[in-house]
Order: structure tokens, then sequence, then C-alpha cells
């Protein structure tokens, strides 16, 4: 930026526990944006970040968009624009699905905080927290 440093916006989760110096140790910060990586190489992202089914999706549908490609049902430019936009789509909801994956091991929505890096904002949120 030419202003000075990027504020990025950080969800905070924690994993609810009687302890509450455990509180600390369980906390996971999922950042807002669009992920490039899971843009780019969806699949990839999806094995990366332990998303089976999702990952499993990507591998049967994008082989069929080529498959329907083939026998002339679509033609290239559909076949461009359906993988393009289950890509932005990936992209645009990751951080979605970051935070359903950690609901799911029961982690709990708690803040949200902001900096200019993860560690900034983790930090921002521990003074908050204690």
């Amino acid at each position: 930026m030419f202003f000075g440093k990027k504020i990025r916006f950080y969800t905070v989760h924690v994993k609810p526990d009687d302890k509450s110096s455990k509180v600390l140790e369980d906390t996971v910060l999922v950042q807002e944006g669009f992920r490039w990586l899971a843009f780019l190489f969806p699949f990839l992202w999806a094995l990366f970040n332990k998303m089976w089914l999702l990952a499993f999706l990507l591998v049967a549908i994008f082989p069929m968009i080529d498959y329907l490609q083939k026998l002339g049902e679509i033609t290239i430019h559909t076949a461009f624009i359906a993988k393009l936009t289950i890509q932005i789509f990936v992209a645009l909801s990751a951080d979605d699905l970051k935070r359903s994956k950690l609901k799911g091991k029961g982690y709990v929505f708690y803040d949200v905080v902001s900096g200019d890096s993860e560690s900034s904002a983790q930090l921002r949120f521990f003074e908050r927290y204690t």
C-alpha cells in the first residue's frame, strides 16, 4: 500500500474449556479475504486444508466438465467459464469453509480483530482477552 501497512481482519475462534489458560492455547485466527491459492489450485488447497469432501467434489466436477466438452455437449468457452466460476467460488468461500471446519471440531466464534499480520492481530486479541 502507498499510504502505510495493509490492515487485515481476522475472525477469532476458541475451543470452550473450563480452564481459562487453555483458551489461549486453543485460539485459531482465520483471515478474511480472497484466497489466491484456493483460486489457482483449488484441489491442492482443499487437500492441504484437509477438506476431503471439497477435494472429492473438485476431482469429480472438473473432469466431468472436460468430458462434456469432448462429447460436444458444451463449448470450450462454456467449460472455461464453468471452471473459472468454480475456482472463484472456492477462493471467495475459502474462509467460510475453514470456519465451518473449525465449528465441526468444536470451536466457536469469539471475536474479530485486525492487524497488519496474523501475529499482530493475535497479540491484539490476547491483550484484549487478558
